[in-house]
């Protein structure tokens, strides 16, 4: 039985599937599953995934990551342990998000078995 671990990235086509008309193309979107230590072990390993990316990309000024929590979200132990820079905490809310909903596509759950 293969281990889960509850993190699913979904890449958006060009596709609008459910016909919502504000469906953003070509937007990733990662869905994690679980408690907080799911999500932050999900954010550690972004935070990898960032920081080889950087080195692989050797650019002068690393690309900037910005986290935008929903209301609920305390992300506050993730300030210390996360490497890459530039990185951008802003403070949990409910408005002022970056993306809307419907504008990511949402997971698509397939029972296989």
């Amino acid at each position: 039985m293969p281990l889960r671990r509850g993190i699913k990235l979904v890449l958006a086509s060009q596709e609008d599937p459910d016909m919502v008309g504000c469906f953003k193309q070509y937007r990733p979107a990662f869905y994690v599953a679980g408690e907080q230590d799911a999500l932050e072990n999900a954010f550690m390993l972004l935070d990898s995934f960032f920081t080889h990316r950087a080195k692989m990309m050797a650019r002068a000024t690393n690309f900037e990551v910005q986290i935008y929590p929903y209301v609920d979200v305390d992300l506050s132990a993730l300030r210390e342990n996360m490497t890459y820079t530039p990185l951008t905490f802003h403070p949990p809310s409910r408005e002022g998000l970056p993306l809307k909903i419907f504008e990511a596509r949402v997971p698509v759950v397939t029972v296989v078995g």
